[in-house]
């Protein structure tokens, strides 16, 4: 192959990622405004690029709204961390707060997109009950006292520290951030008194 037929491929390949890109930026920009279901054609239009164009990139629409959760779970998996399990209880509890709300108000948009999304799409679904599950873990490592306590209080604390109660907060009852962080803080303290 010429210098040229290489020259010439590498600036496909390098639109090709561009296209792609701005599809992936497209998308999430139209979430991140509301859009809970996006159509191939708004994206196309937000992406400056014909609707082919997305799926000749992304096979279908279920398969773009995976890589938008991928790259939801790569922005957020930093925010997660460990929260010790020796520290005093209502510290942990503090600590659980602070670490689901700084999540839920960087994917809110996306969360409830996607709540929208498991209705038509199975791999959002699952995904959920992923995300559900790595919750429920997250809190039986962070408090092991569950283990000796009837289910129902993990479940009442996941429930507690969920995006569900926060979404309740935020758009049921329209509280700010800094006052659905303190309502939520609220109902998980009070829960963990009953221990």
């Amino acid at each position: 192959m010429g210098e040229r037929a290489l020259s010439t491929r590498d600036g496909r390949v390098a639109r090709g990622r561009q296209s792609r890109e701005a599809i992936l930026q497209a998308i999430l920009d139209l979430i991140g405004q509301g859009v809970l279901l996006p159509t191939a054609e708004q994206v196309a239009k937000r992406a400056g690029v014909q609707p082919r164009t997305v799926f000749r990139h992304f096979r279908d629409m279920p398969s773009l709204h995976a890589e938008v959760v991928a790259r939801v779970r790569r922005q957020v998996a930093p925010l997660l961390r460990p929260i010790d399990p020796s520290l005093p209880l209502q510290a942990r509890v503090r600590e659980l707060v602070a670490t689901a709300c700084r999540i839920y108000g960087r994917v809110e948009a996306y969360q409830r997109a996607g709540q929208a999304a498991g209705l038509h799409f199975a791999f959002v679904k699952e995904q959920q009950a992923r995300g559900r599950h790595q919750l429920r873990h997250f809190l039986l490592s962070a408090f092991p006292e569950l283990d000796d306590l009837p289910e129902a209080r993990a479940d009442a604390l996941e429930l507690a520290t969920s995006f569900s109660a926060w979404d309740g907060l935020r758009s049921g009852q329209g509280l700010t951030r800094d006052q659905a962080h303190a309502a939520m803080e609220e109902t998980a303290a009070a829960l963990i008194e009953r221990w």
